[in-house]
Order: structure tokens, then C-alpha cells, then sequence
């Protein structure tokens, strides 16, 4: 299984998608959570791994919104390839 962690030293953090806004371009459409996701496989954008800055994103790459794309269209957390790659995306089924 890919590794999942949330490092402040490197300037990244986990950001949950607040499903408010359609846009995933939108940095207030993700909001900083302490910790890891608690999600990982599904339909449904569930959280990035994304450059901090604070409350919200710092940006989200070029690189990040190919994963999200990936994982939309894939049902599951990216990159998927190589296998045990670090998880930038995490996706969810809604319930």
C-alpha cells in the first residue's frame, strides 16, 4: 500500500476538498486538516497533498491537478504507478 503522511518540514500538508466550489483550481475549495485523511479509494475528490500555506493551499501544480484528475476518472487514490508511490490524492464514496 502507497504511504500516506502528513510533514510540515517539507512544506506540505493535508488539505480536504470541501466540495463547495467546482473548481479544484479554487485554493478556499480545500481546507487544512491536522493529520492524515481517513480516506483513500472512491468516486469522490476526498483530499491533496498539497504545498502549505496555512488554511488553504499555497498552490495546487500542474503535477497535483493531473492526480486529481487521475483519481476522478481512476476511482482511486494517486499516483497509483509506481506501486508504493506517496498518495497525493485521496478519493471517497459519498454515503
Amino acid at each position: 500500500m502507497a504511504e500516506i503522511i502528513s510533514d510540515l518540514n517539507n512544506k506540505r500538508a493535508w488539505y480536504v476538498y470541501n466540495g463547495l466550489g467546482f473548481s479544484i483550481e479554487t485554493l478556499s475549495n480545500f481546507t487544512l486538516i491536522d493529520g492524515i485523511p481517513g480516506c483513500l479509494d472512491g468516486s469522490q475528490l476526498c483530499s491533496i497533498y498539497a504545498a502549505y500555506g496555512g488554511t488553504n493551499p499555497l498552490v495546487i501544480s500542474d503535477n497535483l491537478k493531473k492526480y486529481i484528475s487521475n483519481g476522478l476518472s481512476k476511482f482511486i487514490a494517486q499516483p497509483d504507478l509506481p506501486i508504493n508511490s506517496k498518495i497525493f490524492v485521496t478519493m471517497k464514496n459519498l454515503t
